[in-house]
């Protein structure tokens, strides 16, 4: 018994498996791209606050040659952002950069927002200008043949800017509560 487990292991069958189609990401029903929302209380915040908070997010955010656009309709509370996240990966010969484009609906009420970032694209360069790719089409057509953990890399690499982009949203808009300072 103890030989095959050595067998296993010397097989590559003993380490965890990268899956090809890796994570299974939430799904607009209506437009099949990829969506993150949620909603975050913030106790005590005015929708005034959390409108300033949010021109401040975006205003820190954007890279000097793509600005943020910020469509809002303040009577209504809802701020469309339209921006630019850097996604950074690995490739066996170098790291490669590339813009990953989303749309990011923020719903602001007193004590809470709502936010939905979907529309993710993936910018790659082209020949003679960039191609713009649906970034669910770009997971999925990740070739495993640059490596049988390639796939896994470049989806894991999407997660990380996704989490990046919606936690300096969270950090913003939710500020961790401050502790009163403790006499001695």
């Amino acid at each position: 018994m103890q030989k095959l487990f050595c067998l296993l292991l010397c097989l590559g069958l003993g380490r965890p498996a990268f899956s090809q189609q890796g994570r299974a990401w939430a799904l607009d029903a209506q437009t099949q791209r990829i969506t993150f929302e949620g909603t975050c209380l913030v106790a005590g915040a005015s929708q005034s606050e959390l409108a300033a908070r949010t021109r401040s997010w975006a205003g820190a955010r954007r890279p000097a040659t793509k600005p943020l656009v910020v469509a809002a309709a303040p009577e209504t509370g809802v701020a469309v952002l339209t921006g630019t996240e850097e996604m950074l990966y690995p490739t066996p010969t170098q790291l490669v950069r590339v813009p990953l484009h989303y749309t990011l609906t923020l719903t602001l009420e007193a004590g809470s927002y709502h936010y939905r970032a979907t529309d993710f694209v993936v910018e790659t360069a082209g020949s003679p200008a960039p191609v713009y790719v649906p970034a669910e089409t770009f997971l999925a057509q990740v070739p495993a043949a640059a490596g049988p953990n390639y796939p896994y890399l470049v989806r894991t690499a999407f997660e990380e800017a996704t989490a990046q982009l919606l936690g300096s949203l969270q950090a913003q808009l939710t500020p961790a509560p401050t502790q009163p300072l403790q006499a001695d």
